[in-house]
């Protein structure tokens, strides 16, 4: 199944992006993950050396085009409103699928520049309403690090629930961790309840 989308998106302080691939923006991307590679590297797999360079970042963005055009990966990169050049977060939506599931796992980053301002929960609020009103899932999954307190507040304020902890599930910087379980429910379904 696929799903006809908008590339962009706005908020009162944001622009949420599908970006196409193209040079300019990946070397925004790769200057945003080389800004703040200390503090996402903590959560994230060992990326390999080339990772780091624009054409990487290129080959990646067709990636996630294509993906973004099947439905199974949708990926929003973050701008200010104000300032539309300025990267400064991403939102991503993976393992889209629309079985009789209709899930899918989130991830977000934010430089760490931007911290305790709302920003990263006002992109989430808005790419989770996406998923659930245009993309019509039932369920987005948070797997979380249960050190990454702010990761765990963003999920609260939200609207994620506590599942439980997932034990060495995912391979980060070369260990495997535990993450906890964090979910929400569309709110908007016919039948759909918050027991």
């Amino acid at each position: 199944m696929s799903v006809i989308m908008k590339y962009t998106y706005k908020t009162d302080r944001l622009i949420l992006r599908i970006i196409e691939p193209n040079i300019s923006d990946a070397e925004k991307i790769l200057d945003f993950q080389l800004r703040n590679d200390d503090l996402f590297q903590r959560y994230e797999p060992v990326h390999s050396e080339n990772f780091f360079t624009v054409d990487h970042q290129v080959k990646l963005l067709e990636a996630e085009h294509n993906a973004a055009l099947r439905s199974s990966l949708i990926r929003f990169w973050v701008f200010l409103r104000d300032d539309p050049e300025n990267l400064i977060a991403t939102v991503s939506f993976r393992n889209i699928t629309f079985n009789f599931q209709y899930s899918c796992k989130i991830g977000y980053k934010l430089d760490a520049a931007y911290f305790h301002h709302g920003y990263m929960t006002e992109a989430v609020k808005k790419g989770v309403d996406i998923m659930f009103t245009e993309c019509g899932l039932h369920r987005i999954v948070a797997t979380i690090m249960p050190e990454n307190l702010p990761s765990i507040r963003l999920a609260r304020r939200v609207g994620f629930q506590y599942e439980g902890t997932e034990r060495k599930s995912n391979l980060v910087n070369g260990r495997w961790e535990d993450h906890e379980r964090w979910a929400i429910i569309n709110p908007g379904e016919w039948g759909s309840s918050e027991d």
